[in-house]
């Protein structure tokens, strides 16, 4: 082998060993950011993962179904932001996203979304906090 193909396969090797230490180095930092996210976030690394997977799908779903309630989703987000955390988080996970698409669209008034929805108790309760006082004569 020539000293020209040696100096060539040197030079990428230490560029391949560079690369790997970075890339390393890089997976850490993400592995430690996730971690992060997840404990400020309360929820497990596996939960955060399957969030961030089904994000994109449900995020309309929550504050669609606040919004038929009455229910200010930034309102709530700003004013009870852990709340909104856990409600948003159960939405993200939940296994029934197309039944519940599909009750909205056919009859958004129709109470059997909270059969299956695991937000139904909450999503009451803050619909109850909305609802307006007697006023007392």
């Amino acid at each position: 082998m020539s000293n020209q193909h040696r100096s060539l396969r040197a030079a990428i090797a230490r560029w391949w060993q560079g690369w790997r230490s970075k890339s390393a180095a890089s997976d850490v930092q993400r592995k430690k950011k996730i971690k992060q996210t997840a404990d400020e976030l309360g929820l497990t690394e596996e939960a955060l993962g399957a969030i961030t997977a089904k994000a994109h799908y449900t995020s309309n779903l929550l504050p669609l179904r606040m919004s038929l309630l009455r229910l200010d989703a930034a309102e709530t987000a700003r004013g009870i932001p852990t709340v909104f955390r856990d409600l948003d988080a159960s939405c993200k996970l939940c296994e029934s996203k197309g039944q519940c698409t599909w009750d909205i669209v056919e009859d958004a008034a129709n109470p059997v979304w909270e059969r299956y929805c695991p937000n139904a108790t909450k999503l009451r309760a803050l619909e109850g906090r909305n609802t307006p006082k007697p006023k007392s004569s």
